[in-house]
């Protein structure tokens, strides 16, 4: 809450599907990092947890969350040019918004859908729960064409589901893309990703140079250039170590960004 200010209720009866019955959910309005206004959406239990992800419901608390997220632009009218889905976890957004909400008359909103890690596709044996838990037929959804597991036949892949039902997919590179439509790269999703190919593309991760330029970036504890000695840079070396707790030594640091997982 302390990275939150304005927080607001902004709809306050959010009627959410929930198996046979309808949850009445709540959405508040807040601002972060400044002035990027987010809507907040409350699940009941399946948000009030101590972590984000790690629960044996991960399946269901996305699929709510996702169906809540769309119900709350159709009751509110909003209808947005773009809605951009991540990786498994929003991967039955765009089937909804066709199957569900065409039906209701929202047909002008498109769907990209991002790929930042095809190691996790959202595989679920228990398809008819699942989406039955937001109103949806897994009988619709259980085919080759579809959200069926290229592997496991009784599995529904939200991924796969992402991919098929979006206009248009992105990968965060160029070559990562390339690399979904191998058998190494593609975890057994790579001929969904052939058949789809038309629609499937990678749009390369960078960085800010303005930002990120350690001839001009003041909280560096010394600026250097292309054209400066390596003294400039290591005086950042030395100041990283004390910042740290680190002893000091005549020995590279090597740091890596990336996700956590064996990959």
């Amino acid at each position: 809450y302390d990275q939150i200010t304005d927080l607001h209720e902004e709809y306050g009866e959010l009627w959410s599907p929930h198996y046979n019955e309808w949850r009445p959910e709540k959405v508040f309005q807040g601002k972060v990092e400044g002035d990027l206004q987010v809507n907040f959406i409350t699940g009941g239990t399946y948000t009030e947890r101590d972590a984000i992800y790690g629960y044996d419901d991960d399946l269901q608390r996305v699929t709510y969350f996702s169906r809540q997220a769309l119900e709350f632009m159709y009751k509110t009218n909003r209808r947005p040019d773009i809605i951009h889905c991540h990786d498994w976890a929003t991967g039955l957004v765009p089937a909804m918004l066709w199957d569900i909400y065409e039906k209701l008359g929202w047909n002008n909103s498109r769907v990209v859908y991002t790929i930042h890690n095809n190691e996790c596709q959202g595989l679920c044996g228990f398809g008819d729960k699942l989406l039955g838990l937001v109103g949806m037929d897994v009988k619709h959804y259980l085919r080759p064409d579809r959200m069926q597991d290229d592997t496991h036949k009784n599995c529904i892949n939200m991924m796969k589901g992402g991919i098929v039902y979006s206009n248009f997919t992105t990968t965060v590179s160029p070559t990562y893309a390339g690399e979904l439509k191998t058998a190494s790269g593609g975890r057994g999703r790579q001929n969904t990703i052939a058949k789809n190919s038309a629609k499937v593309g990678g749009v390369l991760n960078g960085i800010d140079y303005d930002s990120w330029n350690p001839a001009t970036d003041d909280k560096l504890a010394a600026r250097y250039g292309v054209g400066d000695d390596f003294y400039e840079k290591y005086k950042n070396k030395t100041a990283l170590r004390e910042w740290l707790g680190m002893w000091d030594a005549w020995r590279p640091i090597i740091s890596v960004v990336t996700r956590l997982t064996h990959q």
